[in-house]
This record gives C-alpha cells, sequence and structure tokens, in this order.
C-alpha cells in the first residue's frame, strides 16, 4: 500500500524542554544520528538497506516533528512510498528509524560531534523522551469524507539499555458505493490503526549484533491481516422497497378493515330497511341478527351451543333454516350493497331535494326560512308598492337588458347617420328594413334571456343574495290572500307573528337592527 506523506512523524524532547535540533544548534555540535532506513530482502533473503532522508514535516500539525523524505525510493520523486506485505515473510520489508551515538562516519560533512561522555551527559537518560506519532484514517459515513485518526506513543532513553519500538500497521480498504439511482464505486487503502510492542536489550549487546552504538529504534511493517469495509448509501431502490413493503401492510389492513366495516354497515342498513319496508317478516330476521350479536361472546356462545345441541338430541333431529327465508335475506342484503353507493346517494338527496324545492313558490321557501325566529312588528308601515316588487324580480336580467338596448340605440344612430349621407330613397328603405328586423331579433333574444331565471335559480338565489331574499320576504307577507294550509303552517312557526301590515323594515333581529336572527 502506498503512505501518507505524513504519516509517520517523530521528535526528541530533552528534560529543558527543548528540541533535539535547537539544542544541537546553540552548542554547535551533533549529539545523536537519525537514521531512517528502507529494510528490504532480496531473492536470497539477504537483507538490503536503504538510507533515506529526515525532512521537516508539511502538516501545520506536526510543525516540530521530523518526517521521513521517500524520493529516493518512490517513482517520479514522488513522497510517498509502497509498503508490500509478503505472506511468507511480514518482515521481508520495513521501515526502520535508528537512533545512535554521533560518529563521524555517519554525521553530515563538516559537522562536529560531541564526544561519549557529553552525548550520556546532555542525552542519554531518563529525562529525555522520544514521541512517536502516526497519523491514521478512518472514513465518517455521516460526512462522507476521510478523517484524521492521530496517535502518539512516547519512550524514555536509558545508558544501559537500549528500546525497540514495533509498530504493525493495520491496513482498511474502504469500498464506497454512493448514488441514489445512479451508482458510482469508489475504493481507497490507508492506515487506520496500529499495534505495538516494546523490547529492551542491553547497549552490549546490541554494539556486538550491529557494530553500531545504539540508543534506541523503531520498526514499522504490515500486519498481515487487513480490514475490509463496504460503505452502501441509500439507493432508490431500497427506499421504494420499504416503501412498498408498508404500503403492503397499510392495504391488507384496510382491507380487513373494510371488510369489516362494510359488513357492519350493511347489517345497519339492512336493519332499517327491514323496519320501514319489510314490518311483517321483520321480527323473524331481526332476532337472527340479535343472536348472531350475543355469539360474538364467549360465555353465551357456549351456553346457547350446548342449548341446542340438548334440544337436537331431544327432537331425534336437526332443524335447517329455511331457504326461502335464506334467498329473502341474499336479496335484501344484495339491494343493500348496491343502496351503500355514496354516488347513488347522493344522487337521491339531490332528487329529494329538488323536489322540496318544486313544492314551494319562492316566496313561500324565503318564509320558511325563518321558522322559528323572533319577528319584531311595526304597525305604522305603508304596503310595498307592487311595482317595486316587479322590478325586484327581473334584477339578474335588468343590466344587460340595458346594455343591449343602449348596443341597439347606437346601432340605430349609426346606421342613421350613415343614410343621411345615401342618395336614393330605395337605398334608404331597404336599409331601415334591415335595422328594424336586426333590432326584432335582439329585443327576442332579450326578452328570452329574462325568462331563463327559472324556479330553481330563483331559490338558489335565495341562498345567496341576501337583498333578493329580503325582497322576496316582503312581498310574501305583502300578499292578501294567505289562507292556505301551508301558508298557514310557514305563519305558526314564526315567533311573535301578527296579522298586520308588514314592511321590509319590520322583520329586523333583536340583537341586528340591519338583518334577521333566530
Amino acid at each position: 500500500m502506498q503512505f501518507e506523506r505524513n504519516l509517520i512523524a517523530f521528535k526528541v524532547v530533552l528534560g529543558n524542554g527543548l528540541l533535539i535540533q535547537d539544542f544541537e544548534r546553540s552548542r554547535k555540535k551533533s549529539y545523536i544520528n537519525i537514521l531512517p532506513i528502507l529494510s528490504t530482502k532480496d531473492q536470497a533473503g539477504n537483507e538490503v538497506y536503504e538510507t533515506l532522508e529526515l525532512i521537516q514535516c508539511e502538516d501545520p500539525d506536526l510543525q516540530d516533528y521530523y518526517c521521513i523524505d521517500y524520493s529516493k525510493v518512490t517513482k517520479n520523486k514522488m513522497n510517498e512510498p509502497f509498503l508490500n506485505y509478503f505472506p511468507n515473510d511480514n518482515q521481508k520489508q520495513k521501515l526502520e528509524i535508528l537512533m545512535l551515538y554521533c560518529t563521524d562516519g555517519l554525521s553530515y560533512p563538516y559537522t562536529e560531534c560531541a564526544t561519549y561522555e557529553e552525548i550520556q551527559k546532555e542525552i542519554v537518560n531518563l529525562s529525555t523522551q522520544t514521541y512517536v506519532r502516526i497519523t491514521g484514517q478512518q472514513y465518517n459515513p455521516k460526512t462522507r469524507q476521510y478523517e484524521k485518526k492521530i496517535k502518539q506513543e512516547q519512550f524514555q532513553l536509558s545508558d544501559s539499555l537500549v528500546f525497540l519500538g514495533k509498530f504493525s500497521l493495520k491496513s482498511t480498504t474502504t469500498t464506497i458505493n454512493d448514488g441514489f439511482i445512479i451508482q458510482k464505486e469508489s475504493s481507497k487503502t490507508y492506515i487506520s490503526d496500529y499495534q505495538k510492542t516494546n523490547e529492551y536489550n542491553t547497549f552490549t549487546y546490541m554494539q556486538a549484533q550491529l557494530q553500531l552504538n545504539m540508543i534506541g529504534a523503531y520498526h514499522f511493517q504490515l500486519e498481515e491481516n487487513g480490514k475490509s469495509e463496504y460503505v452502501q448509501f441509500v439507493q432508490f431502490p431500497s427506499v421504494l422497497a420499504q416503501f412498498v413493503s408498508v404500503f403492503n401492510s397499510l392495504l391488507v389492513v384496510g382491507i380487513i378493515c373494510k371488510g369489516f366495516t362494510k359488513s357492519e354497515i350493511i347489517q345497519d342498513f339492512m336493519e332499517i330497511q327491514l323496519k320501514n319496508y319489510y314490518k311483517k317478516s321483520a321480527i323473524e330476521f331481526m332476532q337472527e341478527v340479535e343472536t348472531k350479536k350475543q355469539q360474538k361472546t364467549i360465555s353465551i356462545f357456549f351456553q346457547n351451543n350446548l342449548f341446542n345441541i340438548y334440544k337436537q338430541i331431544r327432537r331425534g333431529k336437526t332443524k335447517k333454516d329455511d331457504p326461502k327465508q335464506i334467498k329473502i335475506y341474499k336479496k335484501l342484503m344484495d339491494s343493500t350493497i348496491e343502496q351503500i353507493n355514496i354516488y347513488d346517494i347522493q344522487k337521491e338527496l339531490l332528487k329529494l331535494k329538488i323536489m322540496v324545492r318544486m313544492s314551494f313558490t319562492v316566496e313561500q321557501y324565503a318564509a320558511l326560512q325563518l321558522c322559528g325566529l323572533r319577528i319584531i312588528l311595526d304597525e305604522n308601515i305603508q304596503n310595498i308598492d307592487d311595482s317595486f316588487q316587479e322590478k325586484s324580480d327581473n334584477y339578474l336580467t335588468e343590466s344587460t337588458g340595458n346594455e343591449q338596448k343602449q348596443t341597439i340605440y347606437l346601432e340605430e344612430n349609426n346606421l342613421n347617420q350613415k343614410m343621411s349621407q345615401q342618395n336614393t330613397k330605395a337605398e334608404f328603405e331597404e336599409n331601415m328594413l334591415k335595422l328594424e328586423e336586426k333590432n326584432n331579433k335582439k329585443l327576442k333574444n332579450l326578452n328570452f334571456q329574462s325568462l331563463t331565471l327559472n324556479h330553481l335559480e330563483k331559490i338558489e338565489r335565495l341562498e345567496r343574495d341576501n337583498n333578493y331574499f329580503e325582497q322576496q320576504i316582503d312581498k310574501y307577507f305583502s300578499q292578501k290572500n294567505l289562507k292556505t294550509q301551508l301558508d298557514q303552517r310557514i305563519l305558526d312557526c314564526l315567533i311573535n307573528y301578527r296579522q298586520h301590515q308588514l314592511d321590509t323594515q319590520s322583520f329586523i333581529p333583536i340583537n341586528n337592527s340591519n338583518t334577521i336572527n333566530q
């Protein structure tokens, strides 16, 4: 896998808080040599070492740390190496960082090394700390981004023991499948975590094995077990599947509830029909219905069942339902189901409404709306003029008629002006004849439009036009002959009504001076 640029960073801090590079700069001497080495085994099993260099970390969060420059071992001088894992030998390739006593052979040119005693006195003691910081990553599905995962380890230096920190880096491959309708897949392998083990050896043993004066070392290698993650975001099919499952559940519940409620409604409608249309046979059917309702209770069911069995044993035969009653019951149920249709019920109500309105005159229907209202009467008001009543009946058509009459007069005047310019008398008479025929047609249309307001339209107008309603009320009470039984019943339902001369202003409510109140 490919390393991140700032994956591994480290620093050395003295007991007084100074960084090792600052301390060396102040003393103008080198005390320790830090060597990053990439170790790889060849085909013969021999280790091949390649020395790398240290650079300042580019990450602002790693300002005081050193990072490794991998440009020598990467393609196109890139600062990100590829670290490989070999199943047969997991240490075939590893990255090492060695901390050594400063020696002239390993130091930079023109660099003066401190003496062995100075190094032990100033650097190699328990107050000096080394820090290793590993920046891993992890994918956050909520933000849909890779986030940093930083962990830090600390080591102490000793003049008698050499520390060895081994880091097994855990790699993770995250595959992301994103897209609500069109899916897009992306994959990335990165270091997500590590496992650390600490070892300590004597200074003498390490000097004899490596021929180097070591202070400590870090080893980094890939762990044999990797981790794979697959992130699948919500897709349209999954959302649709969840919706369909919920919809199917609701549909099943709806079907069950529909059948139950429909049976209850049918039963109630049948009871109404039996009571009203089939009074002779209603008693038998109603007893059967009540029996079915009672059988819903478990205790009553068992009692009735045992009693019926006892009666059957006594009689020696089982009583069967009368097939004629069953047929009548089925026909009644079918007719009830047909009558439950809401559209048919609406049609029947509309017909009934029309029949009721047709049985009243416009004035009677208006007076019927006052039933139960308290009427305040004024005995000194004169009778209403009948001519005003007749004009108010044609309220809707007057404006249209006036406009059309005005149009006729304008056309006649325009034509007269044109005729005055004509030369012959024959042309004048011919044009006058055409104008008369045209005006007669328009007047006929005008008279026809004035008659289009039929009885039902006038009654509907009562409900939306308060002025027209008051005019019809006045017209009704101004009639001299109110002796029919229907008129008498309408007058009897009015509160405080007395037989006097009435006017529009005599019908006013108690709480309001302009309208009729209940």
